[in-house]
């Protein structure tokens, strides 16, 4: 479980170090949650996700840099980023990823379909919710070692990801939810105790030091996950 505990230290001692990744995340998430008070338009909600899972592509790459080549990237800027060729070949393959995974859920979801006609209740229906993150989460934790190798300018196939991870994938998987779990309680403490409107920039500021915070774990146990299986090989 040393990797988790690295994973955190990793994500306090660095952020200094990433604030010009992290400034441009602190901004956008700030404007996102006005226009949202303001609007009250829900679809902007699911653009933000989208958003953000690319504005913040520099950052998730810039640390795994860090922790693959055992150099420091500090100096590069925000946007600047968006023209390597490394970052390109990152965006892509989690594009890809992000199909797969899609298709995934679909399949599934079709395979499944019968069996779930006839269920109603709504415990029933969060388990299955629960069921299709976890599976996902597993097939992503097996594929995920592209987007680490892509932030290195290593053009990684999915097949050789999922061999890497192959006898691992279990120990993976747990050392994953070590991560998200805690991630997970947090914001929904969060929420529950600033869920008055008078307590939105609040609520606001946590979420967002929240968000970019679990960013920067999951970038540092992308990247030390694929020096662990990939690079010490």
């Amino acid at each position: 479980m040393r990797i988790i505990a690295k994973s955190f230290i990793y994500a306090l001692i660095s952020i200094k170090d990433q604030k010009r990744q992290i400034l441009p995340l602190i901004i956008f998430l700030l404007l996102i949650d006005i226009i949202f008070v303001i609007t009250n338009f829900i679809p902007i909600l699911f653009i933000e996700i989208l958003l953000y899972i690319y504005l913040s592509a520099p950052l998730t790459v810039t640390i795994c840099r860090n922790l693959i080549n055992k150099t420091s990237s500090e100096n590069e800027l925000y946007f600047n980023l968006f023209a390597s060729d490394y970052l390109k070949l990152y965006i892509k393959k989690f594009l890809i990823l992000f199909l797969l995974l899609f298709s995934i859920y679909f399949v599934v979801a079709i395979v499944i379909s019968p069996f779930l006609s006839n269920i109603i209740e709504t415990s029933s229906i969060l388990y299955i919710g629960w069921f299709f993150i976890l599976m996902l989460t597993y097939f992503y934790l097996r594929l995920f070692l592209v987007l680490a190798a892509a932030s290195i300018n290593i053009d990684l196939n999915f097949i050789e990801s999922f061999k890497q991870t192959g006898p691992f994938s279990i120990q993976t998987f747990f050392q994953f939810l070590c991560l998200f779990v805690p991630y997970l309680i947090t914001a929904f403490s969060i929420a529950y105790v600033f869920q008055d409107p008078k307590n939105f920039f609040i609520l606001s500021i946590l979420t967002c030091i929240l968000q970019i915070f679990g960013t920067i774990v999951h970038s540092a146990f992308l990247g030390l996950k694929y020096d662990e299986l990939v690079k010490r090989k």
